[in-house]
């Protein structure tokens, strides 16, 4: 029997967001998260040294940097400390949401791959017997049907090849509009 299920864009980001690729990008920018917390923590604790809350406001600056945003100059700016943060972090969920989704992409590519393989080798296999049902006449009807039999969880080969590279479209539509 053919499997007719088509995959639907809710269906595929909830897979995607399952997906190990997916799992792994979340948990890099969650300790990611963790620190730049904690050295936000160290800035605005008054308790700290001077020293120990520049050093921590250096760190802070150096991410800020590397992720386009400005940078903050006195210890004191609370207000544009947790504003920097906040852009910071949410820079950094983007960023490893576009990662997970385009290592899952690699992942689904991988996949339309065995499939593409095992579709053309189903191909030559039907040709094959088809040819030996012309020979046998009549016996080869009931061989061609008892393959059909066997055969027929094959079918939806074809489906999920259409539905994996349906996935790819989808995944690789919303990677561009993140």
């Amino acid at each position: 029997a053919v499997q007719t299920y088509t995959l639907t864009y809710e269906d595929s980001m909830d897979r995607m967001n399952k997906s190990q690729a997916m799992q792994t990008a979340t948990k890099d920018v969650a300790i990611q998260t963790a620190q730049i917390e904690l050295l936000i923590r160290t800035v605005n604790d008054h308790s700290k040294s001077e020293k120990d809350r520049k050093l921590a406001l250096e760190k802070v600056n150096t991410a800020l940097e590397a992720n386009g945003i400005a940078t903050i100059n006195d210890i004191n700016a609370t207000g544009q400390v947790i504003v920097a943060k906040d852009a910071l972090i949410k820079k950094l969920q983007q960023e490893a949401k576009v990662r997970g989704k385009l290592a899952y992409l690699e992942e689904l590519y991988a996949k339309q791959v065995k499939l593409q393989a095992g579709v053309g080798t189903m191909t030559e296999l039907s040709a094959a017997n088809k040819m030996i049902t012309d020979q046998l006449g009549g016996v080869g009807k009931l061989m061609q049907t008892t393959n059909d039999f066997l055969t027929s969880g094959m079918g939806t080969t074809v489906t999920d090849l259409q539905n994996i590279q349906k996935e790819i479209e989808m995944i690789s539509e919303s990677v561009y509009n993140d």
